[in-house]
């Protein structure tokens, strides 16, 4: 007899996560709606992993596994996409966690806006600490230009690709950028292009591990410049489809150039002098748009004056950071 097709497919990316994946998979298998499918994908890790996958295999028939040649974290998920039956699609990562209703939630206001994806707010996790996000509360139904601006504002429930819930046919011509850093960051204004109406509740439902060996918060490397390159993308999407939001675009990739000055800063102050000329063509870039930048209304005053700072004195702004990640260090 031919096994019924899932609702909702979750897709899990595994590699080197031993330590925390049974508190992921066990929030998963836990959830209050079971019509689901969970695709562990095995991305070639070194560790117990893909034997702990097969375990969970054969306890829970929900559960399937894709062994695969380690490929990274992009094309996991892709390799997930590819084998997913369900009608709806949802992402969590190996070392985080859900709330029990976190799909049941998504999934009725999906249904009830008749929307293409919901999303909800989630928590920044640090060890046992959870912060919920510093945004305006509330359920919200958005057109994609709304969605958008919504999301890349800065002040919204963010782009991550693991606090969603989307339509399958949304993913019928998008996938993952296989080698890239902030992967979810390029497909986002992709899959929004895409959407009638996206569906909003910030009540946080997602739990998002924030760790020191985080391959987006670790020490700076060259590859730091793939969020400048999403967000460069974004822009040519918007311009192309929702040319009323460039200023939302502009904003994103400013933001992201100097997500990649706060990541030298991270940097031993000692070795600064290694990234002069990468500091110079970011500093060099802000003197030259000063004006429009200062003019964008999506920017906050703090915001402006970080611009200043990079524009006229950016190694001061390098120590500014570091002084103020130290500061929140020490609590």
């Amino acid at each position: 007899m031919e096994e019924a097709t899932p609702t909702i497919s979750i897709i899990v990316p595994v590699y080197k996560v031993e330590a925390y994946l049974d508190r992921c998979v066990q929030s998963i298998l836990n959830q209050t709606f079971s019509d689901f499918e969970l695709i562990l994908v095995d991305d070639g890790s070194p560790d117990r992993c893909g034997q702990m996958c097969d375990a969970y295999a054969q306890g829970d028939r929900r559960v399937r596994v894709i062994h695969k040649k380690n490929g990274g974290l992009s094309d996991a998920r892709n390799a997930g996409i590819d084998a997913a039956r369900g009608e709806y699609l949802g992402f969590v990562d190996s070392d985080d966690e859900i709330a029990p209703d976190m799909y049941e939630s998504l999934l009725q206001n999906l249904v009830q806006g008749k929307a293409d994806m919901a999303i909800c707010g989630l928590y920044d996790c640090y060890g046992d600490v959870k912060v919920p996000q510093d945004i305006q509360q509330g359920h919200f139904l958005y057109t994609a230009a709304e969605a958008v601006e919504y999301l890349l504002s800065g002040r919204s429930v963010g782009l991550f690709a693991v606090n969603k819930l989307y339509k399958r046919a949304l993913f019928d011509e998008v996938r993952y950028p296989v080698g890239r850093l902030y992967e979810d960051a390029f497909v986002i204004v992709d899959l929004l292009i895409r959407t009638d109406r996206v569906v909003v509740d910030t009540a946080p439902k997602y739990l998002y591990q924030r760790r020191q060996d985080s391959i987006t918060i670790g020490a700076f490397q060259p590859k730091v410049y793939d969020v400048v390159a999403a967000h460069e993308h974004n822009l040519r999407l918007i311009r192309e489809n929702f040319p009323a939001l460039e200023a939302v675009g502009q904003f994103r990739l400013w933001w992201a150039k100097k997500q990649v000055l706060e990541r030298i800063s991270q940097v031993d102050p000692a070795h600064w002098g290694d990234y002069r000329r990468e500091v110079g063509e970011i500093a060099g870039q802000v003197r030259k748009n000063l004006l429009s930048i200062l003019k964008n209304p999506y920017n906050s005053r703090n915001q402006k004056i970080a611009y200043l700072m990079i524009a006229v004195a950016p190694r001061l702004f390098l120590r500014q950071i570091a002084k103020k990640r130290r500061q929140t260090a020490q609590g």
